[in-house]
């Protein structure tokens, strides 16, 4: 997608992070790589936003981390989407579904609302000059 990156909406970052690691263990940066690369880049996933998430998501035993070497050498963690985690997935694209339904609902009819007010508006009449009304009237000479 061109243009700027969508900031996510608040409490979709969870449900994306679950459905990541769903698909396979991965360490912090690629489950922010991949979300760009599901969306085609479309969702801005800030640092600042996805780190916390992993350790609130650790803390409430949704997701586990385990430390392991990368590629490059270095230390890193791994996170792994636990049963509870699982469990939790479920609930949010059920959420989800509900959400997206409703605010589809809602911009449907808005959509609606505003077409049918565009065609609804009678046309502008042309503005004409009124025809002379008496032989004294100065446009008549």
């Amino acid at each position: 997608m061109r243009g700027k990156a969508i900031d996510l909406v608040q409490g979709t970052l969870n449900m994306l992070i679950f459905q990541i690691l769903a698909e396979q263990p991965l360490h912090g940066w690629a489950i922010r790589q991949r979300i760009h690369e599901l969306t085609k880049n479309a969702l801005q996933v800030r640092v600042g936003s996805l780190y916390p998430a992993l350790i609130r998501l650790k803390n409430r035993g949704l997701i586990s981390a385990h430390r392991v070497r990368t590629a490059t050498g270095r230390m890193g963690k791994r996170y792994t989407l636990t049963r509870a985690g699982r469990a939790q997935l479920s609930q949010e694209i059920a959420h989800w579904d509900r959400l997206s339904a409703a605010v589809d609902r809602v911009a449907h009819c808005a959509k609606r609302h505003a077409n049918e007010q565009l065609t609804s508006q009678p046309a502008p009449r042309p503005t004409s000059v009124p025809a002379p009304q008496s032989p004294s009237d100065p446009r008549l000479k």
